[in-house]
């Protein structure tokens, strides 16, 4: 995982990007592993009026196939179909959208390559995410903070199911699992964003559904 920030017109952004592998003794049992990540938190818009921070929920993401407010008290499973495997898509292979590199244990775009298209030369697949930045717009005075924890778990792949529910997170025992975090809360009085541990207090209370 790392940790990035740019300006755009002196405006700050900041957000997180992990990538995830796993490696077997052959290129023919790649495909009995898979990914399956969770999310925990939320992403909310704030201004500060009349020494008040006010605070609104109106970011919405696809998660088994429906769209939800971005808000999500509890662990569900981080999917936008009913197959929980981390980057499914209808139609296609479970691991069709997982990733090799003509580079072994690096992930540059330039030497990428999909499992879908083309076996890779080492029984090496990865996964990445990038989930919704943080950001600070000074000409409204208007952020966007996000408060997300994620666990990705590595499985054998005939323990997951190919449908089930957002909030069936105990179907199987991961092989391994590794917890993260997007987390960039805008704090109006200092005027920075910080990095906190905890899901921030301004997810509690709010139902996704």
């Amino acid at each position: 995982m790392r940790d990035y920030h740019f300006t755009i017109d002196n405006d700050n952004v900041f957000g997180s990007h992990f990538h995830a592998w796993y490696e077997t003794d052959s290129i023919a049992t790649l495909e009995d592993y898979i990914f399956v990540q969770f999310v925990r938190g939320c992403i909310y818009s704030s201004t500060f009026i009349n020494e008040r921070e006010e605070v609104e929920f109106g970011y919405s993401q696809e998660i088994f196939g429906q769209s939800r407010l971005a808000v999500y008290n509890e662990w569900i499973i981080d999917s936008y179909d009913t197959d929980p495997a981390y980057n499914s898509a209808p139609l296609y292979p479970r691991h069709y959208f997982y990733r090799w590199n003509t580079r072994p244990y690096t992930t540059g775009k330039s030497t990428e390559k999909l499992f879908g298209k083309a076996l890779p030369n080492k029984a090496v697949l990865y996964i990445s995410d990038m989930p919704t930045q943080a950001t600070y717009i000074s000409q409204y005075g208007h952020a966007v903070s996000t408060s997300f924890h994620y666990k990705i778990g590595l499985y054998r792949s005939k323990d997951v199911p190919t449908g089930t529910t957002a909030e069936n997170i105990q179907f199987a025992k991961p092989l391994m699992e590794f917890e993260w975090q997007n987390s960039w809360i805008y704090d109006h009085t200092t005027g920075t964003f910080q990095k906190k541990a905890d899901i921030s207090p301004q997810c509690a209370g709010i139902s996704a559904l």
